[in-house]
């Protein structure tokens, strides 16, 4: 009796260490600091959630959360009805990891329709460029380029930011730091 106790207790000290080293993760020293792991500004009654992903609906704005990880990177994908676009980090481009946060919308653009995106935490910069993935049948299924956009606060305007063709229904933009961008034909 007293071989098969010992075994209990052996196995209830290893049971403790995991979900002490599990929650450990949660707490203020995680790799996210105290104010990234926070999302309590999401409403999370109106959030669905699948494969770690969190996604807000509101009126005609989408915003979209995701943990990536430096070492591993990861892709915040963007679902908009029927239209799925992708931010894309490149393993190492971030020096920690970080909750990536992105509203999109639908506005007019120097004149266009065009897919807004604004990407969270406002002025993050990549080591190296991560792509954003445009599926242009949002925009305009005959489009055969694609412009991007920066809003730039003090001009207070759109301002050009590259160009990209269309290849199969997708634009491609290198993104080397978080602002509002917007994407037309």
């Amino acid at each position: 009796m007293r071989r098969r106790l010992t075994g209990f207790t052996k196995l209830g000290a290893v049971v403790f260490l995991l979900a002490a080293l599990t929650f450990a993760g949660c707490s203020d020293n995680s790799v996210l600091g105290p104010q990234e792991n926070e999302t309590s500004h999401l409403d999370r009654s109106a959030a669905q959630s699948g494969g770690g992903d969190l996604t807000i609906a509101s009126i005609g704005e989408l915003e979209t959360a995701k943990v990536i990880y430096a070492r591993t990177g990861g892709v915040v994908p963007i679902h908009r009805e029927d239209y799925h676009h992708a931010f894309v980090v490149k393993p190492l481009a971030l020096n920690k990891s970080k909750l990536i946060t992105v509203k999109s919308n639908k506005e007019e653009v120097n004149g266009k329709s065009a897919l807004t995106l604004e990407f969270g935490p406002a002025g993050l910069v990549f080591d190296e460029a991560s792509d954003l993935k445009v599926d242009m049948s949002e925009i305009n299924p005959n489009a055969k380029n694609a412009k991007l956009y920066y809003y730039d606060p003090a001009v207070g305007d759109w301002v050009l930011y590259g160009e990209s063709p269309v290849r199969r229904g997708v634009a491609t933009f290198d993104i080397h730091h978080f602002s509002k961008y917007a994407i037309s034909d």
